[in-house]
């Protein structure tokens, strides 16, 4: 699966504004663990958490639910982190989206102001960490 561009990112971001007003989000990412037998002589780097053994698929979907990039084969011991790091997801260029690098402050303000107000307050699990 080819990654999207950068203009295919921003219209990603777009559609997930116009469906939620969630701003500068450009996917949603989820794995899931599917079951495998025991491989020979390795079986402990696929043994995961939750007692089974298992590689890993991790996507990102864009607002309509349609996979945009995805990762398959990452051992099942492997966390999302160390996932996101070896993936396809070209994250360990740090390219960002456009100029999101430079404007990350910016973005994380804003988030920060916008989640936090009060008619929003459901409860203290809901506050953003200033």
């Amino acid at each position: 699966m080819i990654p999207p561009t950068t203009e295919q990112w921003l219209d990603i971001a777009a559609g997930y504004f116009e469906k939620s007003q969630f701003p500068n989000c450009v996917g949603a990412v989820d794995g899931k663990h599917i079951r495998i037998e025991c491989p020979q002589k390795i079986g402990k780097l696929y043994y995961n958490y939750k007692n089974f053994f298992s590689i890993i698929l991790m996507g990102i979907c864009d607002s309509n639910y349609c996979f945009r990039v995805i990762d398959i084969g990452s051992y099942g011991k492997e966390s999302d982190c160390n996932i996101i790091k070896q993936s396809s997801f070209d994250v360990k260029e740090k390219k960002g989206v456009g100029n999101a690098l430079s404007e990350a402050k910016n973005v994380r303000e804003y988030f920060v102001k916008y989640v936090n107000k009060p008619e929003f307050s459901l409860s203290w699990q809901n506050k953003v960490v200033e």
